[in-house]
């Protein structure tokens, strides 16, 4: 729950920020102010579609919240100077958009002339966002993800540029945004720095005679318990896998590089893949499946076999912690650093950080919108 509300209040920042980089006026009919917030659904073929309306209080003590020591967000500080504004948002259906959901209702709670608009998308909402984007229909901001890196620059996403933002008060406040630069622009900020690690069910783990004593610190260690964990019937076909990792191989390929000191590009930018570091951990993933047998090829992927006990662990992002929420919510999940070939080895690596998912503003933007000056030092 401590993770949940950090993570809340880290959201609700971040679209914050959007917000005062991009002030819009009005572009829909402005929200009444009412004193409880409500959702009302329509589903159509491809669209979830979520409105939530706004409340008038924003805390008990009448205060609202103030973040950032560079880049201040001030929760008192009314948006656009109190006229209403209306947002249309392109979200992920299930737990990301969900959650999409609840932001805006925390927003809308501090800020009672905002409305915005969440609509939940079960296709692609990359592809469809740049196809509106060519046609003029995209919404005022949508979820994106650091996968979509090059259609966001070079197609559907609005640059935050110095002269419509801090920029600098943002480099100093979050730590590791600079990585999320393009030509000297940023275009979202990540609501979190996610890195792999390994995920496992502590039942199954105490089932099979496990304690936290035998959390593994190399990979030995890890086959060995990965064994135990690994369950197969009478014919011998694998019912439970010790160690799922499908669906994630070439990104466990990259930690096992990295542990060796073995960067994923040379200093040209080419992406190293004929070193002989690199075929000695594509020899060892295919161990795990034909020798040691704590895996099997034909398992669904690793966050889906995890969620249904078909692995007992896993080797995953740190995103699927959410996930599990809506998934698998009753289970008793642990996890830890992802081992290291010898004990007691400090790695160059152990893997590598991505932005998760975070608001960014559309490209198709019009001069309708009004622009905040570059010098300001607080944000809406």
């Amino acid at each position: 729950m401590e993770e949940r509300e950090i993570m809340r209040k880290r959201l609700l920042k971040l679209t914050s920020m959007v917000l005062a980089g991009t002030m819009l006026v009005s572009m829909a009919t402005g929200c009444g102010s009412s004193n409880t917030t409500t959702e009302t659904a329509a589903t159509t073929e491809t669209t979830d579609e979520v409105t939530a309306s706004s409340t008038e209080e924003t805390s008990t003590d009448g205060e609202a919240p103030v973040y950032g020591d560079n880049l201040v967000w001030d929760g008192n500080v009314p948006v656009n100077n109190g006229e209403d504004v209306s947002l249309l948002v392109y979200a992920p259906s299930g737990t990301i958009g969900d959650y999409y959901v609840e932001w805006a209702n925390n927003y809308m709670q501090l800020r009672p002339n905002v409305k915005i608009d969440i609509q939940l998308q079960t296709e692609d909402v990359a592809q469809k966002v740049i196809l509106e984007t060519q046609n003029g229909t995209a919404p005022d901001m949508f979820s994106t993800h650091n996968g979509w890196n090059t259609a966001i620059v070079n197609t559907c996403g609005m640059p935050w540029t110095q002269d419509r933002f801090n920029i600098d008060g943002l480099l100093k406040d979050y730590v590791g945004l600079e990585q999320f630069k393009y030509n000297d622009n940023i275009y979202y900020i990540p609501y979190g720095i996610m890195t792999s690690g390994i995920f496992y069910d502590k039942d199954q783990w105490a089932e099979a005679g496990l304690t936290e004593e035998d959390i593994p610190k190399t990979w030995d260690q890890l086959i060995a318990v990965a064994q135990k964990l690994t369950k197969v019937d009478d014919n011998g076909k694998m019912t439970v896998a010790g160690f799922g990792f499908n669906g994630n191989i070439s990104f466990l390929l990259e930690t096992l590089n990295y542990e060796k000191g073995l960067p994923m590009f040379d200093k040209e930018g080419t992406p190293i893949i004929d070193d002989p570091i690199v075929a000695e951990n594509i020899q060892f993933i295919q161990k795990l499946y034909d020798e040691y047998k704590v895996n099997d090829r034909n398992f669904d992927t690793a966050a889906n076999t995890f969620a249904t006990g078909e692995s007992a662990m896993i080797y995953n992002w740190g995103w699927l912690t959410y996930s599990l929420k809506s998934t698998a919510p009753d289970k008793n999940i642990g996890y830890f650093q992802t081992p290291s070939f010898v004990e007691g080895e400090v790695c160059p690596a152990y893997g590598r950080n991505g932005g998760d998912s975070s608001l960014a503003v559309s490209a198709t933007l019009k001069d309708e919108a009004k622009i905040e000056p570059a010098d300001r030092k607080s944000v809406v």
